[in-house]
Formats: structure tokens, C-alpha cells, sequence
């Protein structure tokens, strides 16, 4: 098989794990909003930022590394291993020794055994067989995604199963306890690979860790400062209905927009060598995933009403455009990701800690100017300037690693799609409400949405993008793409 029929059955297989686990999720989460209360998920959000702060400490940035690498061997991985289980372990201890600390802040004992607990969890975790190096290089993706889904499964049953008897937030828990036990135990399963303790390859590993750590320090507190200022601010209530919209907010990113560009990083290592390939795949995959990203944050903005009251009841309608506003975050992380992922590539990752540090000073510092008296014009700060900031860093990385002319190409097609989405936008917004059930009438303007985007897009495509080097290659990636899905579903 090819690299790039390989690569497309990855991406496909990585979107539809992302899709199972997404609607999986929303099953859960529809059950749980009706049965906890916001305050629930308010305790369980502390702990979880909590425990973030300490999984961030632990990013040693293994994985990329790897994946970069033209090969690798069971020292490498084994190494990884090592490294990951000894600095993981001892932070684990560190995490239940520091509930003390959070239940005094926050003047509430139960954090101290649910942080305990989802310690264990980060700690099972740690244990996952480090063999699926092998599979993501070789992009073989059809086990781990199964095992993925099954776990998820798993883990929204129990979930589902403990709250309905004992209406607790320890729900939340029990379905993480046992995904993370599924998936360590399972990765064993679909790949014969027993790791062994060995650090001969720490010191290579570590020049590259030595810039991610820190990256990935202020990387939390860029992502989470905010939800930590609410939950110092603001009742549990609202800490955890900001918590629940910003996860709906982020479920696009992490279940379909990220999984799609998983397979970028090893396109654009093996075009790195030709520039003219690596400018049109460069502006290619971006374009292709805002293709995705900005009709999706256009959608929230424009139902993010009826998809709260469709999917967690009235109780939860009047934070309902936090959601809204959060969305405007599902573009800023895709361009973000992008960079990153170029950035990488190059061996630059010094580079990505330098924006942490500016982006971090300057969005909290003038989120700290503006204030916190208001949640909600606290939240549309946050993503406006979360996506200037993720522009000049995307206008950056392109002049560096491509040319200013492809610069201007690319920011063309980012203004072609927004554009275009702005209008769909604006002819739905004009429809009348239709005499159906709400979830009828949301589902009908929905698809009218974005129909309308994809044709405005396909249109003048046709008339006139393709005309451009860029866009004519995206056109070429989307016929390579399809092609052998028809292909294998025809046979």
C-alpha cells in the first residue's frame, strides 16, 4: 500500500473513531447534565484542572519525537517508556500529597479523594504498552481504534450506570477509572511488544523534551488560566457550566478536526524536502481544516441555544451562549496546531516555547485588565484574542518555513472561507421558524447551513480558486482521498 493510500485509510480511521466517540460521548453527556447538576460537574472541573496541571508536567513530549524520527528502535521506545513511567509516578504522589492543599483553597474535603482517585487514574494510564509507537509510524490505526471505542463504551456505561443509581459525581470518575484500565490493559493485546526499563537514549530524548515541558506548561495555563479564574471568581454552578461549554466547545477540535490533521505530521516531513511541494501542502492541509473548523464555530454561534436546550435541558439555557462564545476558540487551536505541527517538523521546538511565552503575557494580561465582572464578555475576550495571536504566529511560521507570496495565498483562502461561512450565516438567520418539533427544525436549518457553505465553497472553486497552485493541489488531495474510499466500498 502507499504512503499516502495508507495515510488517507488513517485519517479515515482516526475520523471515524472520533465520530463513534463523539456520539458516544454526547449520549453521556446528555444523560448525565439531566441527572447531576452543574455543581457536579463544578467539583469534578477543579479536580480535573488540578490533575491537568500535573499531566502537563509530565509531557515530555515522547511521542513527537518519535513520530519525527526517520526510524526508531526498542531502545528509543524503551526509553520513552522509562522516562514517562518515572517522572509520571512521581508525580502521582505529588498530585494525592497536594489535595490537601486544593480542599483548603477551595474549602471543600470531598476534592481530596476525588483527586486521589483521579490520580490513579493519570497513573494507569502511564502504564499503556509504548509498542503503539510502532502502529502510528506505520499508520496502522484499525486496532487502536477499536480498542479506543471499546473503551469508550465501557467507560460511558459505567458512567451512566453509577450516576443513575447514585445520582454522584463520582459518576464522572468511574468512567474514566475504566477507560484508562481498558486501554493500558488492551494496548498489550494488539501489539506483542513488552517494554523493559532502560534509559541509554535519555540524554538524545531529553535535548528535545528540555523545550516541550516548559512549552506545554504555559500551554495549560494558556488553555486553562481561564477556567481557573472562574472557578476562583464564580459559585461551582457557574465553574461548572462554563467547564461543560468549553468541553462542548473543544469536542470538534479533539474529535475530528485534530484526528484529521493527526496524519500532517508525517506528510509534512516527507515534503520538507522539495519547497515548492512543501508550500502547497503547508497552505493545503490548513485550508482543509478550516474547512472544518470555521462553518462548525459559525454553527455554535448561530444554534448555540438549541443545541443546549436540545442536549442538556432548560437548566442550562442561560449559559448557553458561552458556548457561542467559546467556539470562536475551535479556529484559533486548529491554526494553532498547525504551526506546531510544522514547527516540529523543522526541529524547532524552542521556537513554540517563545510563543507560549508571548501569547500567555499578552492574553492574560489584558484578560486581567479587562476584568472578570462579566463571565460572558470575559469569554468573547479570550477567544478574540486567542485568534489574533494564533494568526500573527500562523503569519510567522509561514514567511520562516514558506515565502511571503504563499502567505498572502494562504490568507486569501482563510478570508474565501470565512466569507463564506458569514454568508451562510447570514441567509439561515433570515429563514422563519418552520412548524416542526424544535430538534426537526434545528436539524433542517443545520443542514441548510451547511450545504449552503460547502456549495458557496465548491462554486467558486470552480470558477475561480483553482486557479491557484494551492488550492488546485487541495483539489487533487480531496480526488486522491476519496478515491480509494470508493474504491474499497465499491469492492
Amino acid at each position: 500500500m502507499s504512503d499516502f493510500k495508507r495515510g488517507t485509510l488513517a485519517s479515515v480511521m482516526l475520523v471515524g473513531q472520533s465520530i463513534l466517540n463523539k456520539l458516544i460521548g454526547l449520549v453521556s453527556t446528555l444523560i448525565l447534565a439531566r441527572v447531576l447538576l452543574p455543581e457536579d460537574f463544578g467539583i469534578v472541573a477543579i479536580a480535573t484542572i488540578a490533575i491537568g496541571f500535573f499531566q502537563i508536567l509530565s509531557n515530555t513530549g515522547s511521542l513527537q519525537y518519535l513520530l519525527r524520527k526517520e526510524e526508531v528502535n526498542d531502545s528509543e521506545i524503551n526509553t520513552s517508556f522509562t522516562i514517562n513511567l518515572l517522572i509520571r509516578g512521581g508525580l502521582c504522589f505529588c498530585m494525592s500529597a497536594a489535595s490537601f492543599l486544593f480542599a483548603d483553597w477551595y474549602d471543600d474535603e470531598r476534592l481530596i479523594l476525588l483527586i486521589i482517585a483521579l490520580s490513579s487514574v493519570f497513573f494507569v494510564q502511564t502504564l499503556e504498552s509504548p509498542g503503539i509507537v510502532y502502529l502510528k509510524r506505520a499508520q496502522n490505526y484499525g486496532k487502536i481504534v477499536k480498542l479506543n471505542v471499546t473503551s469508550k463504551v465501557f467507560a460511558v456505561t459505567v458512567s451512566v450506570f453509577v450516576a443513575l443509581i447514585y445520582e454522584s459525581y463520582w459518576a464522572l470518575v468511574a468512567g474514566q477509572a475504566i477507560s484508562a484500565l481498558i486501554s493500558s490493559l488492551g494496548s498489550y493485546f494488539i501489539i506483542p511488544y513488552r517494554p523493559q526499563l532502560e534509559l541509554s537514549n535519555a540524554k538524545k530524548q531529553w535535548v528535545f523534551s528540555g523545550w516541550i515541558i516548559p512549552q506545554a506548561i504555559l500551554g495549560f495555563f494558556r488553555t486553562q488560566l481561564d477556567t481557573i479564574l472562574v472557578s476562583s471568581t464564580f459559585g461551582k454552578s457557574e465553574l461548572g457550566s462554563y467547564h461543560t461549554m468549553k468541553y462542548f466547545a473543544f469536542m470538534p477540535s479533539a474529535y475530528l478536526i485534530i484526528p484529521i490533521s493527526e496524519t500532517f505530521l508525517v506528510e509534512l516531513r516527507k515534503a520538507k524536502i522539495d519547497h515548492r511541494y512543501f508550500c502547497n501542502q503547508f497552505n493545503a492541509s490548513l485550508i482543509l481544516v478550516l474547512l472544518l473548523a470555521i462553518p462548525i464555530c459559525g454553527f455554535f454561534f448561530k444554534f448555540h441555544e438549541d443545541i443546549i436546550r436540545i442536549l442538556l435541558g432548560e437548566n442550562w439555557l442561560k449559559y448557553s451562549e458561552l458556548l457561542a462564545a467559546l467556539s470562536m476558540l475551535i479556529p484559533a487551536s486548529s491554526i494553532f496546531h498547525h504551526c506546531c505541527r510544522t514547527i516540529i517538523v523543522h526541529n524547532k521546538p524552542k521556537h513554540i516555547l517563545f510563543y507560549e511565552i508571548v501569547s500567555f503575557t499578552l492574553l492574560y494580561g489584558t484578560l486581567f485588565f479587562i476584568g472578570l465582572d462579566n463571565l460572558l464578555f470575559f469569554t468573547y475576550a479570550r477567544g478574540s484574542i486567542e485568534n489574533i495571536m494564533c494568526l500573527l504566529f500562523l503569519v510567522y511560521v509561514s514567511c520562516r518555513y514558506t515565502s511571503f507570496l504563499n502567505v498572502i495565498k494562504l490568507f486569501f483562502g482563510i478570508l474565501v472561507v470565512t466569507s463564506c461561512s458569514y454568508i451562510s450565516y447570514y441567509l439561515v438567520d433570515q429563514l422563519p421558524y418552520l412548524l416542526f418539533p424544535l430538534i426537526f427544525d434545528f436539524l433542517i436549518k443545520s443542514m441548510c447551513f451547511f450545504l449552503l457553505f460547502y456549495i458557496f465553497i465548491v462554486t467558486l472553486h470552480i470558477l475561480f480558486l483553482r486557479k491557484l497552485s494551492d488550492w488546485l493541489y487541495l483539489e487533487s488531495l480531496v480526488f486522491r482521498f476519496v478515491k480509494p474510499i470508493i474504491v474499497k466500498f465499491v469492492r
